[in-house]
C-alpha cells in the first residue's frame, strides 16, 4: 500500500509521527511524506525522511503526487493555506481518499478553512477525521462538520506522554509554555481570544514576585514562532531569573525539572497536567464554558481568568497542594486508547487497495 502522509504545524506531524515510525519499515507499505513550516522540525527530530513542499507550486506538488499515486493520504491539520489544504483538494481531483487527523480541542473551523475567514466547505473536507475523544466530536459537529466522517480514534501522540515526577521544590524551577498569539492572531491563523502572550507572562511573572518566588522561569517557545523578543521587555525589569529555553532543550526534560508548569491553552499544558504536574493555566478575561484548554475542563490542571485567581493559584503551586483525583482514569482514557492503531485502522478501511 503506497500512503502519502503530510504536516505543516508541530501538533499535526506529533499525531503522525508514531503512524509513521509503526510502517515505515514494513514492506507491505511504501511511503512519502511531503511537509512545511515547523513540522519539518519534528521529522528531522525523528530520523523522517521527507520532501520539503515549503516552496513548491501547487503544480510541482500535483506533480509530485501523479508521480507517487499514493492509494490513500493521511495529513495533519493547520490553520491557514497550509500544505494540507493543498493535498486535500488535489487528492479530490484524482479521486484519493484522505484522512485528517485533529491533534487538539481548538480552531476546528480554521483548521479546515481555506480562507481563515469562512467557515468550513464540506466539499473540500477529508474524506475521514480522526479524532481525540467524544468531546472533540461533539465540538465539530455543533460547528457544522459531517457527523458521518468523524471517527474517535485517539491522537497517536498522546500515547508518548511521559508521567512525571511530583513537585520538586529544591530545584526551584518553572517551566512557562509560550504561545504566539501576537503573530497568528493578526493573520487569522488563531481565533480571537481577547488577550496576549505579553499581558500574561507579565501577570504571571508579577504574580512570582509577590508570591517572594525566588527560582528560575524558564521560557520554551512556540516551535512555529519566529519571534523570540516578545518578553523582553518583562524580563528586563523583573528581579526573577528568567531565562529561554535553547532551541535543542526538549519539552519533556524541562517538564520532568519543573516544580511546576504555566502558560495559556496549550497541548504542552495537557501533557504536563496529564503525566501528574502541577498546571497553571492563565487567560484572563476568558469564560470557563468557552476554555479551549481540555485539561483545565477534565479538572486537571488550574485555571485563572482573573489577576486575583492568578495569584491564589500560584500561591498554590509554589505550596504542592495537588488534587490528583481521577488522574489515572483520565490519562490511561487518552494515553492508551490505542490510537496509533486506530488510525492506521482507518488509513486502511478507507483505501482501495
Amino acid at each position: 500500500m503506497k500512503i502519502l502522509f503530510s504536516a505543516y504545524d508541530a501538533g499535526g506531524m506529533d499525531a503522525l509521527t508514531p503512524v509513521i515510525n509503526k510502517i515505515k519499515d514494513n514492506k507491505k507499505y511504501i511511503l512519502k511524506v511531503f511537509l512545511g513550516g515547523p513540522a519539518k522540525k519534528i521529522a528531522k527530530s525523528e530520523k523522517i525522511k521527507f520532501i520539503n513542499c515549503e516552496k513548491k507550486t501547487i503544480k510541482e506538488i500535483e506533480d509530485l503526487i501523479k508521480k507517487f499515486k499514493p492509494d490513500v493520504i493521511c495529513t495533519g491539520t493547520s490553520s491557514g493555506k497550509t500544505i494540507e489544504k493543498i493535498i486535500w483538494r488535489i487528492a479530490k481531483k484524482e479521486d484519493i481518499p484522505t484522512v485528517a487527523v485533529v491533534d487538539f480541542w481548538i480552531n476546528y473551523n480554521l483548521q479546515f478553512s481555506f480562507s481563515n475567514k469562512e467557515k468550513i466547505n464540506k466539499k473540500n473536507l477529508p474524506d475521514l477525521i480522526c479524532l481525540m475523544d467524544d468531546l472533540g466530536k461533539k465540538e465539530m459537529i455543533k460547528e457544522g462538520f459531517p457527523k458521518e466522517i468523524l471517527k474517535i480514534t485517539g491522537n497517536p501522540h498522546f500515547e508518548n506522554f511521559k508521567k512525571f515526577s511530583k513537585v520538586n521544590q529544591k530545584r526551584k524551577k518553572i517551566t512557562y509554555i509560550d504561545q504566539h498569539f501576537s503573530e497568528l492572531i493578526p493573520k487569522g491563523i488563531h481565533d480571537e481570544i481577547g488577550f496576549r502572550e505579553q499581558q500574561v507572562f507579565d501577570d504571571f511573572i508579577k504574580s512570582l514576585s509577590e508570591n517572594d518566588w525566588d527560582g528560575e522561569v524558564v521560557i520554551k517557545f512556540h516551535p512555529g514562532s519566529k519571534t523570540k523578543n516578545r518578553y523582553d521587555a518583562t524580563i528586563k525589569k523583573s528581579k526573577i531569573k528568567i531565562r529561554k529555553a535553547k532551541p535543542k532543550e526538549k519539552l519533556d526534560t524541562l517538564l520532568e525539572q519543573s516544580e511546576f508548569v504555566a502558560g495559556m491553552t496549550s497541548m504542552a499544558l495537557f501533557e504536563a497536567a496529564l503525566g501528574g504536574k502541577f498546571v497553571v493555566s492563565y487567560q484572563p478575561h476568558q469564560k470557563k464554558k468557552i476554555d479551549p484548554l481540555i485539561s483545565n475542563r477534565l479538572g486537571l490542571s488550574h485555571f485563572a481568568y482573573s489577576y486575583k485567581k492568578l495569584k491564589n493559584v500560584i500561591t498554590k503551586a509554589i505550596k504542592g497542594k495537588y488534587n490528583d483525583k481521577n488522574i489515572k482514569t483520565i490519562r490511561e482514557k487518552y494515553t492508551k486508547i490505542h490510537a496509533t492503531e486506530n488510525v492506521l485502522h482507518q488509513i486502511k478501511n478507507i483505501s482501495k487497495k
